[in-house]
């Protein structure tokens, strides 16, 4: 049997803090769902070219959309009709945290530890 959550579109909208909760900034792109597995987490192609990222492997942060259409502050990209929502808070190490700050580091998850919220590691 497959993966029910392969090929399934989503929003996903990230704000980033560093240790000491100051924000950093927000991301928001569109993903489509690669696989989820224990191993690897929930694997998300962006569909605009970014890299494929990992988040922790909890199906609760997946929240069914609530919107037909999804306009990304960032961007001023429109999402029509996406399956899911994900929000997350993703706290930054400091020399990442400055580097983001600096603008030689991206807005985007390029980590798999420092994540606040439901399914992060311990």
């Amino acid at each position: 049997m497959g993966d029910p959550y392969a090929g399934k579109c989503v929003v996903v909208g990230l704000t980033f803090e560093d240790l000491d909760d100051q924000l950093i900034g927000h991301a928001q792109f569109h993903c489509r769902i690669a696989r989820i597995n224990p191993l690897e987490g929930i694997v998300l192609e962006r569909l605009d070219g970014g890299p494929t990222f990992n988040l922790p492997p909890a199906l609760e942060l997946l929240q069914p959309a609530t919107l037909h259409e999804y306009r990304f502050n960032t961007t001023g990209e429109v999402v029509h009709d996406p399956d899911f929502e994900l929000t997350m808070k993703i706290g930054v190490p400091p020399a990442a945290a400055e580097a983001m700050r600096a603008g030689t580091r991206p807005l985007e998850p390029g980590f798999t530890r420092g994540f606040t919220g439901p399914g992060a590691p311990n």
